[in-house]
């Protein structure tokens, strides 16, 4: 079954339900009828999210975490540019993850002095392109409700870049399950580490996280299956 996203519209007078409204009548004084009345949106999940609560947990968190992960990638290149402005600046006024994964990768280039560090950041950068790939299906993805009562979606943006006709009927969907979303909650969270690891050894040499707790090699995630539409 196939879901939407859906708006509540609730009409208020001045704030206030339309059961108040004779109340309230003479405090909000409009000038005009039409001043009389504010439009309140509210934004529900599909419902087919709402029908996998922890899925649909998990999914947010991943897609929050993605940020976290840029936001440390540019502390670790602004410890080797020596300018937390310049490259914040240079990072987030470009639009699009890939964009400022490469900005971030040419203010590091090869420039961590200390090899062992160097090849971790190396790794692990690679593992952010991953995350953010998996990042991007969700945030640009149509939920479904699949066979079985089993989470599902079109990734929008993958589909976009095929250089065949998208139809209804030729969608491929991708399936997963709380296992898939776990064991990729478990990669954002080493890749994470590793970042704030490198971070401390750029930044604090000596401190007690200097220790090279890295993770490495980190295990690949598990990923949704993409399958043809039944319909």
């Amino acid at each position: 079954m196939r879901c939407l996203t859906y708006l509540r519209w609730t009409t208020v007078f001045c704030g206030a339900p339309l059961a108040m409204a004779n109340r309230n009548r003479r405090k909000c004084a409009p000038k005009s009828r039409l001043s009389y009345f504010t439009v309140m949106i509210t934004l529900h999940l599909p419902s087919c999210l709402d029908d996998h609560p922890r899925e649909a947990s998990l999914i947010g968190r991943l897609v929050l975490k993605y940020g976290e992960l840029e936001w440390m990638l540019a502390r670790v290149a602004a410890c080797v540019n020596g300018d937390l402005d310049i490259v914040l600046k240079a990072m987030y006024r470009t639009r699009g993850e890939l964009a400022r994964l490469d900005i971030a990768e040419a203010f590091v280039g090869r420039r961590i002095k200390d090899a062992w560090i160097s090849e971790i950041f190396s790794e692990t950068f690679a593992a952010i392109d991953v995350c953010r790939k998996i990042r991007n299906s969700y945030a640009h993805a149509h939920w479904i409700s699949g066979q079985e009562h089993q989470l599902g979606f079109y990734d929008l943006e993958h589909l976009a870049k095929s250089k065949t006709v998208v139809d209804l009927q030729s969608m491929r969907r991708s399936t997963f399950d709380i296992a898939v979303l776990s064991d990729q909650h478990r990669y954002f969270a080493e890749v994470l580490h590793n970042l704030v690891h490198v971070f401390y050894d750029l930044e604090r040499p000596g401190t007690p996280l200097n220790d090279h707790g890295f993770i490495s090699p980190i295990r690949p995630p598990r990923r949704a299956v993409v399958t043809p539409n039944p319909a």
